[in-house]
């Protein structure tokens, strides 16, 4: 399977970002390409995202953003819900959910998926199976999200909520800024109303 050298350069970022402060939980590194145990298809980009990431102690980004990765152990039962639903016989596929789409990710509950079908892996917000593409490939989702982790750290100083717990809107403002030339207008438009809608 061929490996996409955009995506490591931004899994590369990503991984040097991760860490900020103990706000981030788990540990997170990046190494060259690794052979990969696929529990399902993975298709070409999440098979690049774990090829080359390493996933310790359930990492998740603390902070505004509040993701947590699924790792490959995981990602089998993190469909569950979501690919596949309880019938009365059962697990079963959920004949609603598109042919690949793959949760690799969690956000307060709400799923985070890669089409695996697509090389680039584009990538959707699910909350309660309402879609939207947030992002044209896996490595415009980790470029946005490496930016905003540090702006949070070094202009918010990690302090990027209000005292109600609210993200401050004067950093919603600056992701707005920044979205347009990181991941297009409109998919930063989905991305922004995923993460703080």
């Amino acid at each position: 399977m061929s490996v996409n050298r955009t995506l490591m350069t931004q899994l590369q970022q990503f991984a040097s970002v991760f860490g900020r402060h103990d706000i981030d939980l788990g540990e997170v590194y990046y190494h060259e390409p690794l052979p990969v145990q696929e529990p399902l298809p993975l298709g070409e980009a999440l098979h690049t995202f774990y090829s080359c990431i390493e996933l310790k102690e359930h990492p998740m980004i603390g902070g505004v953003l509040a993701v947590q990765f699924f790792r490959l152990p995981e990602l089998e039962r993190a469909q569950q819900g979501w690919r596949w639903i309880m019938t009365a016989s059962g697990l079963a596929p959920d004949p609603k959910w598109p042919d690949g789409w793959i949760v690799f990710a969690d956000y307060n509950g709400d799923a985070l998926i890669v089409d695996s079908t697509d090389p680039q892996g584009p990538v959707y917000g699910s909350i309660q199976k309402r879609h939207s593409q947030i992002a044209a490939s896996l490595a415009d989702f980790f470029a946005m999200t490496t930016a905003l982790m540090k702006i949070e750290e070094e202009e918010f100083e990690l302090d990027a909520t209000d005292e109600d717990s609210e993200v401050k809107s004067e950093f919603i403002e600056r992701a707005m800024e920044l979205a347009p030339g990181i991941i297009g207008r409109e998919h930063g438009q989905q991305y922004l109303d995923f993460f703080f809608s």
